[in-house]
């Protein structure tokens, strides 16, 4: 009858399978990327919280529990100025009819020409929840003047939603 291997053994062969990449997952990692249809109305009203009119609403059920980076975008056809509109997302839970206001991403840089934000707003998602995310093109806030006339309607708002992934856009 043979020996079971020691303690200090078994420790040693398990480094070995740690470091060879051979061993068991322990956690479960989880990536993805889910982008959400365009929105090209426009909302006269600044990117809030509460923002739903003129916008694209999508419900989704996350694939990861975890934290998730919120990615926004305007773009436009040739020779329109994206930088004349801001791109939201709005995200909410839904729970037995309601939504639930979680958190609001938006492109931060009206004005400068560019339109993709540099904000990374993040909001915790769970795998079996039910969630809906608000598109909504709006103008760039003008003082005294939130018309839509200034944003193009051949420019489009995108969002997307990103956990474990490099890159995720439109």
């Amino acid at each position: 009858m043979s020996k079971a291997p020691s303690t200090s053994s078994a420790m040693i062969i398990l480094a070995v399978f740690l470091y060879l990449g051979i061993a068991p997952q322990i956690s479960n990692a989880c990536s993805e990327c889910i982008c959400f249809p365009g929105d090209n109305t426009c909302s006269d009203v600044p990117c809030g919280t509460n923002l739903t009119a003129n916008c694209v609403r999508t419900e989704f059920t996350p694939a990861c529990t975890g934290t998730y980076t919120i990615y926004t975008e305007t773009r436009c056809a040739v020779g329109y100025a994206c930088y004349k509109c801001q791109s939201c997302a709005n995200i909410f839970k839904v729970s037995g009819g309601t939504e639930e206001f979680l958190r609001n991403g938006h492109t931060n840089n009206c004005g400068t020409g560019n339109c993709v934000s540099t904000l990374t707003p993040t909001v915790e998602l769970s795998v079996g929840v039910t969630y809906a995310i608000y598109v909504c093109k709006v103008t760039c806030p003008s003082p005294g003047d939130l018309s839509c006339d200034t944003c193009p309607n051949e420019c489009t708002a995108y969002a997307c939603l990103s956990i474990g992934v490099i890159s995720c856009t439109p």
